[in-house]
């Protein structure tokens, strides 16, 4: 049975989320929504990261030379994979703390770099901003 209380009323929360949360106490609705939505998008970035990881080891490594690239590739998704979890959980409380999901604009595959390259992180930063 799930605890429907929000994040911030309930007595063991894990640490991490009762560190967010202490953050967030004191935000007006309008901030938390402004955080909301850029935390989503956020997390948009992490998913097409993940994705294009993903798809990249579904096509394969075409020689024995590109092993290597291919353990660097695995151990990539698998970071991108870490991180996206633990995302997960900051919207999660994000919301909590909000009430609600608020309207974030746009589609997750609308952002141009992702367009352009199938990567959402093809500007060269390890991860999204």
């Amino acid at each position: 049975m799930s605890d429907e209380r929000p994040i911030r009323n309930r007595v063991l929360a894990p640490s991490g989320q009762r560190s967010i949360t202490s953050l967030l106490k004191n935000l007006s609705e309008s901030e938390l929504e402004r955080l909301a939505v850029e935390i989503i998008l956020q997390n948009r970035r992490y998913l097409q990261h993940a994705q294009a990881l993903f798809d990249r080891l579904q096509a394969g490594v075409p020689d024995q030379a590109a092993e290597q690239d291919g353990e660097h590739l695995r151990h990539d998704y698998h970071l991108a994979l870490i991180n996206l979890n633990g995302h997960h959980e900051v919207v999660g409380t994000l919301i909590d703390a909000l009430g609600y999901v608020p309207d974030v604009p746009g589609e997750p595959l609308q952002d141009a770099r992702i367009q352009k390259s199938g990567d959402p992180l093809a500007n060269g930063r390890n991860w999204p901003r």
